[in-house]
């Protein structure tokens, strides 16, 4: 072969391997809007959860919010019907909404003992397992910006959300063992979308996320007729708005799993604290603190443009 046939042949690698890089470039940025569209809507979940104040049994309240998730996605279900037919994959979607389940009791067990500002803080402990466990479990890449920016949202998350709490509360150790473990439990839950995801479409994902823990959890409030009962007549609407913001984050959070690796796209959702905590400022008049939630917002999002670097 002479010296222009291999010039030419280096030319065509090049250019294909150009091609392959500016097509992960486009996907990356496709995954990242979507992701942006799933913190928006978690964030819009989390004001709404907020203004809603529900009091009463969490565990009837959980079972409601997936119920009625289920019912919201039902449609997308139906139109894109295509379940897997292979019975492994069967018994991972089962043990995938085992995980769901476990994870919504273990968090609102956590918010049973403990404060939100508390809760909240050690549940983004999650980012780092779910950087972990997306290299060990799935092959994704572990770059270097992808650490710094997982290390700076974490810390700009807890500044965001953190509150002195009383530690010598004699539940205190109870509810931090059970955020710890519904953050272990959420993160097995991501990573195990993610995986699915190669197997099953989003809206049928979706649809079985919610499905599965309300059938899981039916058998604990089967028994509570007066409690389903009050939350219909007070809480009927609000709930369906809230159930409506819950699947829109969590279909478009499939989506974006579809075009980029789970350690950018999760980290990316986490924009929903910044965007509830603004929200909180705007909508609900929120206003204490406002120089440490700024600053703590400025910490996020450099985190977040640290990560989509990776």
């Amino acid at each position: 072969m002479n010296k222009e046939n291999l010039y030419m042949l280096s030319m065509h690698k090049n250019y294909k391997q150009f091609l392959f890089l500016e097509t992960m470039d486009r996907l990356l940025g496709i995954g990242i809007i979507f992701a942006l569209i799933a913190a928006l809507a978690s964030g819009l979940e989390k004001i709404w959860r907020r203004k809603l104040a529900v009091s009463g049994d969490p565990l009837t309240f959980t079972f409601i919010l997936q119920l009625f998730a289920s019912i919201l996605l039902l449609p997308l279900f139906i139109m894109n019907f295509s379940l897997p037919n292979s019975l492994k994959i069967w018994a991972f979607l089962i043990i995938y909404g085992f995980f769901w389940a476990v994870a919504s009791y273990t968090s609102f067990k956590a918010f049973s003992y403990l404060e939100t500002s508390v809760v909240v803080p050690i549940s983004r402990i999650r980012i780092f397992f779910v950087l972990v466990l997306s290299f060990l479990l799935l092959g994704e890449s572990l770059s270097v910006e992808k650490i710094v920016g997982t290390i700076i949202l974490f810390a700009g998350l807890v500044v965001l959300t953190y509150k002195k709490s009383d530690k010598k509360h004699k539940d205190y150790k109870k509810g931090v063992y059970y955020a710890f473990l519904s953050a272990i439990f959420i993160s097995f839950s991501y990573i195990s979308s993610k995986f699915l995801v190669n197997f099953a479409n989003p809206s049928e994902l979706a649809f079985i996320s919610y499905l599965i823990p309300a059938i899981l959890l039916f058998p604990f409030v089967k028994g509570r007729g007066f409690v389903l009962k009050e939350f219909y007549d007070m809480h009927l609407w609000r709930m369906v708005v809230l159930a409506f913001f819950s699947a829109t984050y969590f279909y478009f959070l499939l989506v974006a799993f579809n075009y980029a690796e789970a350690s950018i796209i999760l980290p990316v959702t986490e924009l929903s604290s910044l965007f509830a905590v603004i929200g909180g400022i705007v909508l609900l008049k929120e206003r204490t603190n406002l120089v440490k939630k700024i600053i703590a917002t400025l910490i996020v999002v450099c985190g977040v443009i640290f990560i989509s670097m990776g």
